[in-house]
């Protein structure tokens, strides 16, 4: 995400020309969508951390499901 956001505002200072990055070179001013196009699609699959999080959501999941029946139960 700081990626996008930077690749953002780099983006509007290039369009409205503020600054010295009105005068960079548009893949410089893409740069940084790249990279977290890279990020999410490469690295992050390769080092497990969305099914880490995938599991550690659906841990939750079934914990409050519990917690749910057995409140309904009248326990």
């Amino acid at each position: 995400m700081p990626f996008v956001i930077l690749g953002v505002i780099l983006l509007l200072m290039w369009l409205l020309d503020i600054g010295p990055v009105g005068s960079w070179k548009w893949y410089w001013v893409l740069a940084p969508f790249a990279v977290a196009f890279i990020w999410w699609e490469a690295i992050v699959p390769l080092i497990g951390w969305d099914k880490r999080q995938a599991a550690q959501k659906m841990q939750k999941d079934q914990e409050e499901a519990q917690a749910w029946k057995k409140k309904t139960r009248g326990f």
